[in-house]
């Protein structure tokens, strides 16, 4: 099987059969793969060539993992692209460029079929291809990507969690280098954020309000709070964070489908707040779901609107109304009387029951 040679000016002087360079005399380093950063929101693969390298690859790597995810593209592309499930991988230039030759093995050891980058691929095989992109800042230095196109038939699909096993050997007359992937294939839509909630969609101010959230079939989960302080989320999957924080859950599973459920609860909640959970899978694509407490207000202590009888002056009176929603507290209460002030605040809270004394039940 013919194998293609990555050496700059050899590698032209190859394709024209003028090689004649000596011997390499120091064995080539493993192909070094640039993935995208976990944790960068992505809209999938795309069905064009790489032409920014730090973005281009379609595999995905976690911080502290050695395996990589992928995904489908929604569309067929052309070429070798044509296989939705094909993948793109780009290389870093140095350690390709000092070798000559570059070729790809499947998981049994075997070197695999090499087809043109612009070849319609045979879905019933493993096959591969390697393509060049321009490098503005570099013209004579081109990307070089290498396309994997999977056998998928006779489904032509992959199932959820399907591990794809190859080696990206590099090789030269001194040596050789292999640089083994072990990819998972992510389906999309299997990660779902199911659900969270608050115990009062309308509390008080001063109420303790619980978040509760479930999600299922993920790698990680975050769950955010509009209010309070907070650091954005960090510390999950590297470099390109972008879910704004602050947040009040954050977690990752090694793990692509896994579950994250959980509650935390908001003593003494001050302001309408609006809780997110945001379930991701292992290639970032997110869906999420959330829901609003907003706070109420009670009324405050006042002068009464009407005299008093007799000119009497209104006196301040202690009290605490008891509802449902929870118990507020009144010190200092302007009213006629204690029986008016009571009054008052009955027909401002309604079922709730106005008691003598400022301090609420524990």
């Amino acid at each position: 099987m013919r194998r293609t040679g990555f050496s700059g000016l050899g590698l032209l002087l190859s394709v024209l059969g003028l090689t004649g360079c000596p011997p390499a005399t120091n064995p080539p380093s493993p192909p070094q793969i640039i993935t995208r950063p976990a944790f960068r929101p992505t809209v999938g693969p795309s069905n064009s060539p790489p032409a920014d390298p730090s973005y281009a690859s379609d595999i995905v790597r976690w911080e502290g993992e050695t395996g990589y995810y992928y995904t489908s593209r929604s569309t067929a592309g052309t070429g070798i692209l044509a296989n939705r499930y094909a993948m793109t991988i780009v290389f870093n230039g140095g350690p390709i460029l000092a070798g000559d030759t570059i070729f790809v093995k499947d998981a049994s050891g075997q070197e695999m079929e090499k087809i043109d980058v612009t070849a319609a691929p045979d879905t019933n095989k493993n096959q591969y291809a390697i393509g060049f992109s321009n490098n503005p800042s570099n013209p004579n230095n081109p990307y070089y990507y290498l396309v994997i196109s999977p056998q998928i038939y006779p489904a032509n699909a992959l199932d959820h969690g399907a591990q794809l096993k190859y080696s990206v050997v590099d090789q030269n007359s001194a040596g050789s280098a292999e640089t083994p992937l072990t990819i998972t294939y992510i389906a999309p839509n299997r990660c779902m954020a199911n659900s969270i909630q608050v115990s009062n969609t309308m509390p008080m101010k001063n109420d303790a309000v619980t978040v509760t959230w479930d999600a299922q079939g993920c790698k990680a989960a975050v769950v955010t709070s509009s209010s309070g302080s907070g650091s954005v989320i960090g510390g999950l999957g590297g470099a390109g964070n972008t879910i704004a924080g602050p947040y009040i859950f954050a977690n990752a599973s090694p793990q692509y489908n896994s579950s994250f459920t959980g509650a935390q609860t908001t003593f003494q909640i001050q302001q309408d707040t609006t809780y997110e959970v945001n379930a991701l899978d292992a290639i970032w694509h997110n869906d999420s779901k959330s829901v609003t407490a907003k706070v109420q207000q009670p009324p405050q202590g006042h002068t009464p609107s009407t005299g008093c009888p007799g000119n009497a002056q209104p006196q301040t009176f202690d009290f605490h109304v008891t509802c449902s929603l929870g118990c507020y507290s009144y010190s200092g209460y302007r009213a006629c009387s204690k029986s008016a002030g009571m009054m008052e605040l009955q027909n401002e809270y309604g079922g709730c029951t106005v008691s003598d004394g400022s301090t609420c039940p524990q």
